[in-house]
């Protein structure tokens, strides 16, 4: 259904954001959902797909994705393998998005400036001296650079609306109806 990523923009996204865990999967997932498209085409049942069908998302690292570390951007949780989906995961997943790329963040998310000692520095793709902006940078970063066509972001402190002046693009912010994050989800 989709052209695999090309090298290049497999570069990019290692590039601007220095992490890789879940892209082979999301290769494997890809070959999935072409089979069931498929079947969908076939039998003329598209209640086999969703809304988000074969359509590759990236996730800010907060957000949890089962099997997959949540750093926040601290060397102390590099070993902090989510248990389980965020809310806004399980959603996607259901309607047949694919997580593929967890993005950077500042050490706790709590910067302007996308940096931390684990991944570095998420470089703006319009001009590697320049910043991304921060929290989300990571995904400002990718979606800038074309390299996830859907991000999931998240804004504490003005993080998505800086992404427009830090990375030129847009972003849509819906409020807090759906708990996105072990911060959110615990109460914590």
């Amino acid at each position: 259904m989709f052209p695999q990523v090309d090298e290049q923009k497999q570069k990019i996204i290692l590039k601007v954001n220095q992490k890789k865990e879940l892209y082979d999967k999301a290769l494997l997932i890809v070959a999935e959902k072409d089979i069931l498209m498929q079947k969908a085409r076939q039998t003329k049942d598209f209640t086999l797909i969703g809304a988000f069908h074969g359509i590759p998302f990236s996730f800010k690292d907060q957000i949890q994705i089962k099997g997959v570390a949540s750093t926040v951007g601290c060397s102390f949780l590099t070993n902090n393998i989510d248990q389980e989906d965020a809310n806004i995961v399980k959603v996607i997943r259901q309607e047949g998005g694919i997580p593929f790329v967890k993005s950077n963040v500042p050490q706790m998310t709590l910067s302007l400036h996308t940096d931390n000692p684990i991944f570095g520095q998420a470089q703006n793709p319009y001009d590697e001296t320049r910043n991304t902006g921060g929290s989300s940078g990571g995904e400002g970063g990718l979606l800038a650079a074309r390299c996830s066509p859907i991000g999931i972001g998240t804004d504490i402190l003005g993080s998505l609306a800086r992404l427009r002046t830090s990375c030129e693009i847009w972003a849509y912010f819906y409020g807090n109806q759906l708990p996105y994050s072990w911060t959110n989800d615990q109460k914590c």
